[in-house]
């Protein structure tokens, strides 16, 4: 039996360097229903990077695949391959991304869980605000880098953001952010909540800050507090629901506080890359070779049951 089914234009093709719409023919119209789209957002473990089906100029962090381009079974596993293919990144088992509901989902998805993307009706991922998120678990390789940097764009993305907040210290007193926003605070700095790659803990916004501050020890040994009257710092795993109003950081009064390591010439760092496996979070610890820190360091990595057997450790030197 053959069904004839109605024609439906193609989507438009966009360019992903310049983010703007393809020129059609004068005289040009559409008819039929119009395409089913399914939305989503890629993360680099150190927050969101462009996407290459992005779609809108004010917003080139969210892409889109047509919902009749996912080939059954309708799983995670097959959207993952989708998304993977479609922004041109290698995982051919699987095993380098996971995939979430949203970008403020606490935890990843099963592989094997159905995700209905077809039929009326909004479903998961069908519209712009509700995407999903694509999250690489490891660093991507250079190579990937070197075609991200290429898509990379203006900082104007999208409109009435939501911020996190964070007042920059150091061991000796308050230190100046590189993307400080106010002139009478320059140690106060900001990110885009939804450039922080799931799962929202103070790992990942040390990452996400870290890029923005252009400082990867950030990453590694700082101290993230809630805010300035926190006598503890944050478990790194700690949950954090960033989009609820009364968020920590989610104003400039009331920011969150992070405290950098000392840095000093001729001080060794050493950063010690242990890869949680459980939850597909690379955690990273970093001390000086100078302090007896590093065997206190190592021994909760080895009674730690979450995280992995083996990890390497290697030396570098921070002017």
């Amino acid at each position: 039996m053959t069904l004839d089914l109605p024609d439906a234009d193609p989507p438009p093709v966009y360019d992903s360097r310049t983010m703007t719409d393809s020129k059609k023919e004068d005289g040009a119209t559409t008819s039929g229903p119009q395409p089913r789209y399914i939305y989503y957002r890629v993360y680099a473990p150190d927050g969101a990077i462009p996407s290459k089906s992005a779609f809108d100029s004010s917003n080139p962090f969210v892409g889109r695949i047509a919902a009749r381009s996912v080939p059954p079974p309708h799983n995670v596993t097959s959207l993952k391959g989708c998304f993977v293919k479609t922004e041109n990144f290698n995982d051919p088992t699987g095993l380098r991304t996971v995939l979430y509901l949203n970008p403020a989902a606490q935890a990843p998805m099963q592989n094997s869980a159905r995700v209905a993307i077809l039929g009326a009706g909004s479903t998961p991922g069908s519209t712009p605000e509700t995407v999903f998120a694509l999250v690489f678990i490891e660093e991507l390789t250079m190579a990937e880098k070197v075609a991200v940097g290429e898509l990379e764009v203006g900082e104007n993305r999208g409109h009435n953001p939501e911020y996190l907040y964070y007042h920059l210290f150091t061991q000796f007193g308050e230190d100046t952010s590189t993307v400080s926003f106010d002139l009478g605070e320059p140690a106060l700095g900001r990110i885009k909540k939804i450039d922080i790659c799931p799962p929202h803990t103070p790992a990942t916004i040390k990452r996400c800050i870290a890029r923005a501050e252009r400082k990867p020890i950030c990453a590694y040994a700082a101290q993230l507090y809630a805010d300035i009257s926190s006598d503890m710092a944050m478990a790194d795993d700690f949950f954090i629901s960033l989009f609820r109003d009364d968020c920590v950081g989610s104003t400039a009064d009331k920011p969150m506080v992070l405290v950098q390591p000392e840095r000093r010439v001729g001080l060794y760092n050493v950063p010690i890359k242990v890869i949680a496996v459980e939850k597909h979070v690379c955690l990273y610890i970093t001390v000086s070779v100078r302090s007896p820190l590093i065997a206190s360091a190592m021994s909760r990595v080895d009674s730690s049951p979450r995280l992995a057997q083996s990890f390497t450790q290697t030396a570098r030197k921070d002017m």
